[in-house]
């Protein structure tokens, strides 16, 4: 049985796409100064949620995302119907790294909201692969780079870890098998 985006929490939302633009779309409408990336900064840990306090507010951002459940149903881990790839990022990993790791996993299981499980491993990866070749991340290096899209405050705000890459790679792998 489906469950209701509007009961999903903040941190689960900004990892779909669709949920993403309609929570902005809805925050735009109700707030007067609305910032989208302001809001995620709440969200994952760096901010304060200067938005939605009461649930009032809640509504009236999240009540735009009753049309998604009709479109895309929100379903439980093995539930019956579709799945998709966004799916596998919405258990945090082990450890963040750095201040933009957090940032940095909502952005990349964003890139994965339409692809349709269950997925071939090969598909994946070669996805996962450009994601981070795009966004300059060495691949399993032990190096460290700065992304301002990522950067939020703090002394590792922004920068994303070659080797935490590599080893949510192999996370997301693990989890994607589970989807047969």
């Amino acid at each position: 049985m489906p469950v209701s985006y509007t009961k999903i929490p903040y941190d689960q939302l900004l990892k779909n796409q669709i949920a993403y633009d309609m929570i902005n779309l809805a925050g735009r409408s109700y707030f007067e100064k609305w910032d989208m990336f302001e809001f995620e900064k709440a969200i994952l840990g760096m901010g304060e949620n200067k938005y939605i306090k009461n649930e009032k507010d809640h509504n009236a951002v999240m009540g735009i995302l009753t049309e998604l459940d009709k479109t895309m149903p929100f379903l439980k881990f093995k539930g019956e119907g579709q799945h998709y790839a966004y799916e596998l990022f919405l258990s945090d990993p082990d450890g963040w790294c750095s201040r933009g790791t957090p940032f940095f996993w909502a952005y990349v299981a964003r890139q994965f909201t339409f692809d349709r499980l269950p997925m071939p491993p090969e598909q994946f990866s070669e996805k996962y692969m450009t994601i981070i070749a795009a966004l300059g991340i060495p691949y399993g290096a032990d190096e460290s780079v700065y992304l301002k899209r990522f950067a939020a405050g703090g002394m590792s705000s922004g920068i994303v870890n070659g080797v935490f890459v590599k080893e949510a790679h192999e996370t997301l792998l693990k989890r994607l098998v589970k989807y047969k």
